[in-house]
């Protein structure tokens, strides 16, 4: 079996927040060890509620952020240890497709500039070569030449979507950063944004950290999804093995809001009680964070024992749940 092109271990993210005197600061961890690989080809789907750390891991994988500890490797190299100019090079490698496609590009910049300028900037074109590049891009993503002279504000959400994606392709990379591609879209351009990302995938040998909130988008592109809560993964396992047996409590709730057009399916809603706890409490280090709003805890175990991300073995699939009780 080949090594995975990533793989990320003990990653862990510290903001400080508060006030100008030191008594007054508090630290909020944002990402809180995790570990997990992603193989070539592959997409892996994060999912959880806003405020758990999705984005905040993706920029830590791609160097965007600095991290407070662990490891990111990429085809077998550290990455969060290089110097600018090895990390300039491995910036080919590794791309990201923002959530908001209108503050993702310049309003300023044409969409031909807009595509055109990581090329320019790795001189991977030449400026004769440059038009012919930035057309046979669009052309991949389902845009014509009638858009190269435009600006952000003169298409539309999908269009600008679109350009975000071409732009993210023009360095021919190996992996891509999915920040909620499809989350300010509308429904029918969110089907044809998916698509172009499966499609890219099988032509191209992409592999794909996709984050999202929602799970019925994450299964149809992932091949595996980790469910993310207060900062930890919290399950980990198969697409379709976590849709037919969630394992943690947390993600039976979530897949339990899944709407569904089914009018008779026969799901019973799991309304979770309460808030989150506060990333900056520490108390929620020592056990359990889900503990609170968990509807199967255990008062005291749960309080005061942090679960690890264990394999579990069900029906011959293996995931790893961090659950006492799983």
């Amino acid at each position: 079996m080949s090594a995975p092109l990533l793989e990320v271990e003990g990653l862990t993210k510290d903001f400080a927040s508060g006030g100008l005197f030191e008594g007054s600061r508090r630290v909020v961890r944002a990402v809180d060890d995790v570990s997990f690989t992603l193989d070539e080809r592959e997409t892996l789907g994060v999912v959880g509620e806003s405020g758990c750390g999705k984005t905040t891991l993706g920029k830590l994988v791609l160097a965007l952020v600095p991290a407070t500890q662990g490891s990111v490797r990429f085809a077998g190299a550290e990455v969060l240890t290089r110097t600018p100019a090895a990390m300039r090079a491995l910036r080919r490698e590794m791309q990201v497709v923002f959530q908001d496609p209108m503050s993702a590009l310049n309003p300023r910049m044409t969409v031909r500039d807009a595509i055109a300028e990581p090329m320019r900037v790795h001189g991977l074109v030449t400026r004769e070569e440059e038009g012919d590049a930035v057309l046979a891009l669009l052309g991949r993503v389902g845009l014509g030449s009638e858009h190269m002279q435009r600006y952000p504000h003169e298409i539309s959400g999908g269009q600008r979507q679109r350009v975000v994606i071409a732009r993210a392709l023009s360095l021919k990379p190996r992996f891509v950063v999915c920040d909620e591609p499809v989350a300010a879209l509308d429904v029918s351009v969110q089907a044809q944004v998916i698509n172009l990302l499966r499609d890219l995938s099988d032509e191209l040998g992409l592999s794909y950290l996709f984050v999202a909130h929602d799970l019925s988008v994450v299964r149809i592109v992932s091949q595996r999804i980790a469910v993310m809560y207060l900062g930890r993964i919290v399950e980990l396992a198969e697409t379709e093995a976590l849709h037919r047996d969630p394992l943690h409590p947390y993600t039976r709730a979530l897949l339990s809001a899944v709407p569904s057009i089914e009018p008779h399916a026969g799901k019973t809603r799991l309304v979770l009680a309460g808030e989150p706890p506060s990333p900056s409490d520490p108390r929620h280090r020592r056990g359990c964070g889900f503990a609170p709003r968990c509807p199967i805890a255990e008062r005291g175990r749960c309080d005061d024992e942090r679960p690890e991300l264990r394999e579990i073995t069900r029906d011959g699939v293996t995931r790893r749940v961090a659950c006492h009780l799983a």
